[in-house]
């Protein structure tokens, strides 16, 4: 999808699994950016399971996202709280109904296009979990992609197939005629190494149908197409290295440009902060996690500055 809007830079947080840690660094991640004299607009774009205002300790009182969605506020600006840090806002998710995490196509393409244009010098995205074309949607209209597992077998075989998936996502859209992309999603379902296979094989295995045309807009977006890599409740140095073993296969296994960003240690003030409803940031700054979160915000915003 278009990333060019009239907006800010958008940052959005993915998994392939629940339990995580994507709140906790969105909140973080944007107070800290907020700290750097920026405008920062939060997006619970967790349509399904809305909780990023507890993490900042803010009541829903005002508009919400599912207000937006169902026609009920417009613009989506109206729907922005200030939250007790200067220069942070969030957009809540509010209590969506049931089935809202599956919005019709025309009301996401609204909601897609509203974030687009927010007024902010950074947006960042809590999205949902998994890999639903909605919260594959919000992935792939971002500058910055980031994506946030666990260092245990579940949680990084469901982060292969985040990333496999969105890039199917992306780049099946680039093909019109309907036998060839039969052909390309056949061949994309195909395990490999990890279970993912290199994008030049399965270009190759589509064949013919694929046209010069065709090909070489595919290979653009695949160069242009890439992600982030954190991960959180890390105990040991093998967790912490584990990072840049997922880096080499990205590239050598599915072709994927992948940065790892950093590693999040496990320490339990983080579920007595978050059980308090103080982000961690602010009531341990001096700590190893607070650290570990700058310095991972501020590699992400020296990728914007290149």
């Amino acid at each position: 999808m278009d990333t060019d809007q009239a907006g800010g830079k958008i940052v959005a947080l993915g998994s392939g699994k629940g339990g995580v840690g994507k709140s906790f660094l969105a909140a973080n991640m944007g107070i800290h950016i907020a700290g750097l004299s920026k405008k920062v607009i939060l997006v619970d774009a967790d349509l399904g399971n809305a909780n990023l205002h507890t993490y900042l300790d803010l009541p829903l009182g005002g508009f919400t996202l599912s207000d937006f969605i169902a026609g009920r506020v417009s613009p989506l600006t109206l729907a922005a709280s200030q939250t007790r840090v200067p220069n942070l806002f969030l957009i809540p998710g509010g209590k969506t109904p049931l089935g809202a995490a599956n919005i019709v196509y025309k009301r996401k393409i609204k909601l897609l296009k509203a974030i687009k244009r927010l007024p902010a010098d950074f947006i960042i995205l809590d999205l949902g979990t998994g890999v639903s074309f909605n919260v594959l949607d919000f992935f792939l209209i971002a500058h910055h992609k980031v994506v946030i597992a666990r260092p245990e077998p579940a949680s990084i075989e469901n982060f292969y197939q985040f990333i496999k998936t969105a890039l199917w996502r992306r780049l099946t859209a680039l093909i019109p005629d309907l036998k060839t992309r039969k052909r390309w999603e056949a061949s994309f379902d195909q395990e490999g190494e990890w279970g993912v296979k290199g994008v030049t094989r399965i270009i190759s295995q589509a064949g013919e149908g694929l046209n010069g045309g065709i090909r070489k807009r595919i290979e653009e977006e695949l160069s242009r197409f890439k992600v982030n890599l954190v991960l959180n409740w890390t105990t040991t140095p093998a967790d912490r290295s584990l990072g840049y073993s997922i880096e080499k296969v990205c590239k050598g296994s599915l072709g994927v440009a992948l940065q790892y960003l950093g590693y999040i240690d496990f320490d339990l003030q983080v579920g007595e902060s978050t059980r308090l409803r103080q982000p961690f940031i602010l009531k341990h700054p001096d700590s190893g996690i607070a650290t570990a979160v700058r310095n991972i915000t501020n590699l992400l915003l020296i990728g914007y500055e290149r």
